[in-house]
């Protein structure tokens, strides 16, 4: 599984080494990325004070990368999850660069995430580990799927805390593009291809197996038409598990139970069909 273990070794290599003149990029990308920061579509910046105390601070350029962050290329048990979330790169807040440069136990559990080290199943997607709630990852993930995780609790009878927590271990984030901005960003990148080559050779094997479900939140884009999401996934046609958002979903990215969007409602039926009503 290239995706893995090109990731893994970064993480090793790159990943715990002071942030270099370009940014921290995987070597494949280095060529295309590298010449970005010369005119700013790159935003390079390598400690807490250097975000502060930059004069764009709260202005700075929405489509830009932030590759003085770690790469996000996913989020969460990449093998074993049940529940595969397809976007297009994780986004942007300062607290990123604040948990980054201020909080080593945070960095270092990124750091685990791309190696796949986890300390435990409830520590495998740290957007719903409420020991960085205040991260800007988990802002967005927790926000957005707590509806779903409510629900799940009352329908088992657990703690909210049990249902987040069991929902961590299951739920994993596939990004199309593994760096932050503000706004959602399109480039082609030969890591956005060891994303999709993944998700061909094990996700959706793991679909067809009924081991677990893929929603994919990108769908083809009017002013990329490149190679996104919505061409691998429609490899399955219309296959159970796999739920597509249009492009106006694909905005929102909701998964409120309410909305016209299949994912919420996804993942609860699975949860509810599938996860033990017994487990501890």
């Amino acid at each position: 599984m290239r995706l893995l273990d090109e990731w893994k070794e970064w993480a090793v290599q790159e990943g715990a080494c002071p942030v270099p003149s370009q940014g921290y990029l995987l070597n494949h990308d280095r060529a295309i990325l590298g010449k970005l920061s010369d005119n700013q579509s790159a935003i390079v910046r390598d400690s807490w004070t250097d975000v502060v105390d930059a004069p764009d601070f709260g202005a700075e350029d929405r489509t830009a990368f932030h590759l003085g962050l770690l790469p996000q290329p996913f989020m969460g048990d990449l093998k074993n999850a049940e529940i595969y979330v397809l976007t297009l790169n994780p986004g942007y807040s300062p607290t990123d660069y604040f948990g980054e440069y201020c909080v080593p136990e945070f960095r270092e559990a990124l750091l685990r995430n791309l190696r796949q080290e986890h300390t435990s199943p409830a520590k495998r997607n740290l957007h719903l580990d409420p020991q960085y709630a205040w991260s800007g990852g988990y802002g967005y993930w927790h926000t957005r799927l707590s509806g779903i995780i409510l629900e799940f609790a009352k329908t088992r009878g657990w703690s909210y805390a049990k249902a987040r927590s069991k929902l961590g271990e299951k739920l994993t984030i596939i990004e199309l593009i593994p760096y932050h901005s503000l706004s959602g960003v399109y480039i082609q990148l030969p890591s956005t291809k060891l994303a999709m080559d993944f998700v061909k050779s094990h996700v959706l094997k793991r679909v067809r197996c009924d081991k677990a479900i893929v929603i994919g939140l990108r769908q083809a884009d009017r002013e990329n038409p490149c190679q996104l999401w919505s061409q691998v996934l429609r490899d399955l046609g219309e296959c159970d598990g796999v739920y597509r958002y249009t492009s106006g979903q694909a905005r929102g990215a909701s998964f409120s139970l309410n909305a016209k969007a299949p994912g919420g409602r996804a993942i609860l039926d699975w949860a509810i069909e599938r996860w033990n009503p017994r487990e501890t």
